[in-house]
């Protein structure tokens, strides 16, 4: 998620005067501080604009260390299947603290996963057309209510097939990148229609979500790794 572009749209801000705030926040300044003495940085914002940034700013990167938690969390309840100790599922499950994890440098999952949804089976003659346009369009800014509720649907329905599969971590994967996918759509075609068509082209057979298990076991560009980058980026 770039969190910075992000803000700027939903504030109706530049890129700039964000990057600029954000930073002056993460130095330790308080906003009256900054509102009153870092007007040339910030563009003469006043406190209550400041602060709901500060705000966004905060729900943002909580949403991003969710996701996170989300996939290594599944990564070491991957480890345990693998090992068939289920046992200590529940355990891990209570127990579990999200640690510091470094991530190489790298360049995300993105245009890389829609090219790989794009050599998909396609239901509709113009849905490559539309993930093509999506390469070129900056993400949406979706309300972050809908993106986890969108996220929620897809943990629901699918985290319980690892149960038959045993691939947890992958099943994982699919729901983040469904969930980064339709918010990539939405700047082409809007949300609802977004997730719409996400959901017929890829959920419509299980052909398909085998195709995508497959590749983020055998693609380096859909990796673990991968994933974090693009969260972080």
């Amino acid at each position: 998620m770039d969190i910075i572009q992000t803000l700027a749209q939903q504030l109706n801000l530049t890129a700039e005067q964000v990057g600029k705030t954000v930073q002056l926040i993460d130095e330790g300044n308080t906003i009256p501080f900054i509102a009153r003495y870092r007007k040339e940085l910030h563009g003469a914002m006043d406190d209550t604009s400041l602060r709901t940034l500060e705000e966004r700013l905060s729900y943002l990167r909580g949403l991003q260390e969710r996701r996170e938690a989300f996939l290594l969390l599944a990564a070491e309840a991957q480890i345990l299947l693998d090992e068939d100790r289920t046992e200590d599922l529940a355990a891990l499950a209570a127990d579990w603290k999200k640690q510091e994890t470094a991530v190489p440098p790298g360049p995300g999952l993105f245009p890389h996963a829609l090219r790989v949804l794009s050599k998909l089976e396609a239901l509709d003659g113009d849905w490559r057309e539309l993930l093509r346009r999506a390469e070129e369009a900056p993400p949406a800014a979706v309300p972050e209510t809908l993106l986890e509720r969108l996220g929620t649907y897809f943990a629901f329905r699918y985290l319980l097939k690892a149960v038959n599969d045993g691939d947890l971590l992958g099943q994982a994967q699919f729901c983040v990148l469904m969930v980064l996918t339709a918010q990539r759509l939405t700047a082409v075609c809007g949300f609802w229609e977004a997730v719409r068509r996400l959901c017929c082209e890829v959920e419509h057979s299980e052909e398909t979500l085998e195709a995508l298990r497959l590749a983020f076991l055998r693609d380096a560009a859909l990796s673990p790794g991968a994933f974090l980058c693009q969260l972080r980026s």
